[in-house]
């Protein structure tokens, strides 16, 4: 099946700019019909392609961006487990919990920029500091050994503002 194509060429000149319209008959891009011309199937192939854009992108950005999204997910499902674990008495160097949680809620952080969630990067923040803080409240409620630290909601917090600061530095 064939059907007609108008093209308009844009032709630069000294005298300025020249447009001219033409038109030609082309397979149609369902049909399976060789071109003879490698250079006119090339064309249609590209105009189909910008005529009918993947709502994915490329198979290789689809992949890069579901699998941030799925180290970010299973980041904060760690971060999440760790969290409501049942308290242990480990005696260790003093404050270095407050320094594993600015880590911690960093990384994750960082996963959730990288996912390029459909939100603002202020939102991410919002949402990762969100989880840090209903963390800290199950583990006042919960009855595992654990208390709400309003110091490890701050560490959390001055992680996730740290990486956000330095990627609007970044991005500018």
């Amino acid at each position: 099946m064939r059907h007609n194509q108008t093209v308009l060429a844009v032709i630069s000149t000294p005298f300025g700019v020249m447009a001219n319209s033409m038109t030609r008959t082309v397979p149609h891009p369902t049909a399976d019909i060789p071109s003879p011309d490698p250079m006119q199937g090339a064309q249609t192939q590209l105009t189909q392609e910008k005529q009918f854009p993947s709502i994915w992108g490329s198979p290789q950005k689809m992949w890069a961006i579901w699998g941030w999204r799925v180290l970010f997910l299973c980041a904060a499902c760690v971060v999440a487990w760790q969290s409501l674990q049942p308290a242990t008495m480990e005696e260790g160097i003093q404050h270095l919990d407050k320094v594993l949680h600015l880590l911690s809620y960093g990384v994750l952080m960082v996963l959730g920029l990288l996912s390029r969630l459909k939100v603002n990067a202020v939102w991410v923040a919002f949402i990762v500091i969100l989880i840090g803080v209903i963390l800290e409240v199950l583990q006042g409620t919960m009855n595992l050994g654990r208390t709400a630290s309003l110091a490890d909601a701050i560490a959390n917090s001055v992680g996730v503002g740290l990486v956000y600061v330095i990627w609007r530095w970044l991005k500018r």
